[in-house]
């Protein structure tokens, strides 16, 4: 039974990894690249095998319940919490002076 809350922990770590790992200096930018690739993949295999074994078995444990939402949890936020998504990048027009743009004192611009 723990091994199904500790791969539900892993599916949680894994899922958020994106932002975790981002924001520690001491993790390689590579591990990054590496985590964008399998993130997602690895997430879903948890799910997919932990819902397998349960429906393989005899009559489904009730106890699995709660590391399947966890791992549902790790999922979504596999999709939710990468840096794509959360930190997005604001399109300004191409042609703009900066005194019309909406920034307020505590705001940069960024020039890419």
């Amino acid at each position: 039974m723990s091994i199904f809350y500790l791969l539900a922990i892993l599916s949680l770590l894994v899922g958020t990894g994106a932002i975790w790992m981002a924001l520690i200096e001491a993790v390689p930018v590579t591990w990054l690249y590496w985590h964008a690739r399998v993130r997602k993949p690895l997430v879903w295999l948890i799910l997919a095998l932990t819902l397998a074994w349960g429906l393989v078995q005899p009559q489904v444990p009730l106890w699995l319940i709660g590391p399947l939402l966890l791992m549902v949890l790790g999922v979504a936020l596999s999709h939710r919490m990468h840096q794509s998504v959360v930190f997005r990048a604001v399109d300004f027009p191409e042609h703009c002076e900066p005194d019309d743009l909406p920034l307020r004192d505590d705001m940069e611009i960024a020039i890419v």
